[in-house]
């Protein structure tokens, strides 16, 4: 069982620096702070992040401390998250990756081509700034 918390503003940078650490974007995951979840034991051991665009939403953050890797929390987080935004709504849930293709084609996401992706997700940060286009986009479909 994940000893799962609601990210708080006093856990920003540890959450920056692990996103540093496992080399994702960390720049701007702030205003989408309350759909981040965290692993804290002492301290912040994994992540898990989403920007919800009703019904969708984009899966932009999954990472977890080397100290803990190998032991199956990246695909508890994501579970866990596909679950929450299930619950809560969420249709459709789209990614960017440059290294993680076949972690999330395990998990139930397929390929599908970048200009595929709704204007609302098209147009976010990640999408348009930050990730490059070489980056494999994907797609879960909850319902």
């Amino acid at each position: 069982m994940l000893n799962l918390k609601c990210a708080t503003h006093n856990d920003v940078e540890s959450i920056r620096q692990l996103l540093r650490e496992n080399n994702l974007p960390h720049q701007d995951f702030g205003p989408h702070l309350e759909l981040f979840f965290a692993i804290s034991e002492h301290t912040i051991s994994g992540v898990v992040g989403v920007e919800r665009y009703s019904p969708n939403a984009l899966f932009r953050s999954l990472a977890v401390a080397d100290s803990h890797k190998n032991m199956g929390l990246g695909k508890q987080l994501t579970v866990f998250m596909l679950d929450y935004l299930a619950a809560n709504g969420v249709m459709e849930v789209f990614l960017l990756t440059t290294t993680a293709e076949k972690f999330f084609e395990k998990m139930g996401f397929k390929r599908i081509d970048r200009e595929k992706v709704p204007p609302v997700i098209a147009q976010t940060k990640e999408f348009s700034e930050i990730c490059p286009d070489s980056a494999v986009c994907m797609q879960y479909v909850i319902y």
